[in-house]
């Protein structure tokens, strides 16, 4: 048993008071901003006596002090129970919209709750918005379950109750998801051990959990779990690392400054988002001087890695990770798939429509939120698809100003409300969002891409010139050959004796090769004749004036193979002998 899993087995049987009040008080938002606003309109907005005092000088047995207490707890009252505030008074105007808006308060929810005006933190070291700790756990469940798909992504009431409700930072998500496994390896004895316990027993809420969290949008309970909607994980995950890059703006609000978020209309995501009205931020100002571009030359020159090099990416590094958006294009590839899509969504019984994001709106959402840092879109095989249908509407946003930023503005309702929150809010790229694709010059069966899409973008050129990084030895026909030396001539064959053009030459890292000269020979048998065969022969012999790559006794892709492993050579002896000068 870890010395964590003991700790939050001690937390929770010696520290009831530490754990959420969730589970110790049903919160219910739709009873709440009922009767929120019922007592604002019985009561004249409390201007004489205030609502509380009017409740009781009315006698009203339906408001008492818990209503007043769980009102507050969702910021539709104040915090001396005596206004109504904004989003009280935006539940009362939303009513069939009503649950997008308390799934809003629900999220701010935040552990401690200070009620008094000015009383400090409380002495028991909590500070943590307990509905985006449980998103982060059942985030980190689906990760374990991409390794191991034995792993249940669901979070049960009871491991709810013994373990998340108990965290009392962000940063605790971790040893608590680990916790939650530690448990689900106990025999059945032990577990029940445990959660028949009388101490325990006398603490289940079950009931208590499950209205609270049914007042949220995003996730959902069969009565004994909870798990995250499908069609709203990746909004879940773009909340999330909002929240992670700004943990410290977050677990550092001051009473006043979530009060004031608290009871605004805003959501808790609003609390970092840029204020694109403010005249003192200005995307212009930045000057981080974003592109288009293409990196593009013959397959095995190193595209991707060139695009990694420019941008300093080192694969694995958790936070630039979060920064560098890639995807490829391929022949069904559509705009669906790259900007985003509305699906049907359903929630208890009920079906509504909402929309999921593609990497495209991905990458600008963090663009956005995130002036100072560049971010990346990487697109590789860029021709594989039909890039103009894919871009669509966002092809008009290419254009770009000095600074990086869009020249133009486009309306798109879907992109505007994931993005900015305001559907009617043009779209744009901004400065620091760059976008870097690759393709290969070489592919057969691909779209041309149009003058119109070129001209907004820059070319780079990748040579076919070997940087000998990559210099293997392999056997050829029983002999000893290095690479480099034989893919250049290969390249040069390609050009002078075959007729083709340039485009159809391979880099040096056409095969990444070894120090296993048997490995790198199969490589190159799999990799190359078959490339050769498949790509480059067939067009040598439409022109009756190029030579024919392979030999002339080779009339099948198996005779070539076969001959290989026996030793033999298949390629035309010019190839060979010859450097072609």
């Amino acid at each position: 048993m870890t010395e964590i899993y003991k700790k939050k087995l001690y937390e929770f049987y010696n520290n009831p008071n530490d754990r959420w009040y969730i589970t110790k008080q049903k919160l219910d938002f739709y009873d709440s901003s009922y009767y929120a606003t019922l007592a604002e309109k019985l009561f004249g907005n409390a201007k004489n006596n205030g609502i509380d005092a009017s409740l009781k000088d009315y006698n009203y047995t339906s408001f008492n002090e818990r209503f007043i207490t769980n009102n507050k707890y969702f910021g539709l009252l104040d915090r001396t129970g005596d206004r109504v505030t904004d989003a009280g008074e935006k539940a009362f105007e939303l009513s069939s919209k009503l649950h997008d808006f308390a799934n809003n308060q629900v999220e701010k929810f935040r552990q401690p709750f200070i009620l008094e005006p000015g009383a400090k933190k409380n002495n028991n070291n909590v500070n943590v918005f307990p509905v985006v700790a449980l998103y982060k756990v059942l985030l980190l469940l689906r990760e374990k379950n991409a390794k191991d798909p034995s792993i249940n992504v669901k979070v049960s009431k009871d491991e709810f109750e013994v373990f998340v409700c108990l965290i009392k930072s962000f940063s605790e998500c971790n040893d608590i998801v680990n916790s939650i496994l530690e448990f689900r390896e106990l025999n059945e004895a032990d577990k029940d051990g445990i959660l028949n316990e009388p101490t325990f027993k006398n603490k289940k809420s079950n009931s208590r959990i499950s209205v609270f969290f049914n007042n949220l949008n995003k996730i959902w309970s069969d009565g004994d779990y909870f798990d995250l909607i499908p069609s709203r994980i990746e909004e879940v995950k773009s909340n999330v690392s909002v929240f992670e890059e700004n943990l410290q703006k977050f677990e550092s609000m001051t009473n006043e400054e979530y009060y004031d978020l608290l009871q605004s209309e805003k959501s808790l995501w609003d609390y970092v988002k840029v204020d694109r009205d403010n005249p003192s931020f200005n995307y212009e100002s930045k000057k981080i001087n974003g592109t288009n571009e293409i990196i593009y030359g013959a397959p095995g020159t190193g595209k991707s890695y060139m695009v990694n090099e420019s941008i300093k990416y080192t694969p694995g590094d958790g936070l630039y990770d979060k920064f560098v958006f890639r995807t490829t294009f391929y022949e069904e590839y559509s705009y669906l798939d790259f900007v985003g899509e509305v699906k049907p969504d359903t929630f208890n019984d009920d079906i509504g429509y909402s929309f999921v994001p593609g990497i495209f709106t991905k990458s600008l959402k963090r663009a956005i939120d995130n002036p100072e840092r560049k971010v990346y879109l990487i697109i590789e095989e860029l021709t594989r698809g039909n890039a103009e249908a894919i871009f669509g509407d966002i092809f008009q946003l290419l254009d770009r100003d000095d600074n990086g930023k869009s020249v133009y503005g486009i309306d798109n309702a879907n992109i505007s409300k994931y993005v900015f929150d305001d559907e009617f809010c043009k779209v744009f790229i901004p400065s620091n969002l760059f976008i870097i694709c690759t393709a290969n010059s070489s592919d057969q069966n691909t779209f041309v891409l149009d003058t119109a899409f070129k001209r907004r973008f820059s070319f780079n050129y990748v040579d076919v010139k070997p940087s000998h990084n990559n210099n293997f030895k392999f056997i050829y026909g029983n002999k000893e050959l290095n690479w480099d030396d034989f893919y250049m001539k290969l390249n040069d064959f390609i050009v002078y004796n075959l007729k083709l053009s340039e485009d159809k030459q391979i880099g040096e890292w056409f095969v990444v090769g070894s120090k296993d000269i048997k490995k790198n020979t199969q490589m190159v048998k799999e990799k190359v004749l078959n490339y050769l065969w498949e790509d480059v022969n067939g067009l040598s012999l439409i022109n009756i004036d190029a030579d024919n790559i392979f030999l002339d006794e080779f009339k099948t892709f198996r005779d070539v193979m076969v001959a290989f492993d026996e030793g033999k050579e298949v390629l035309n002896k010019k190839l060979m002998d010859s450097n072609n000068e």
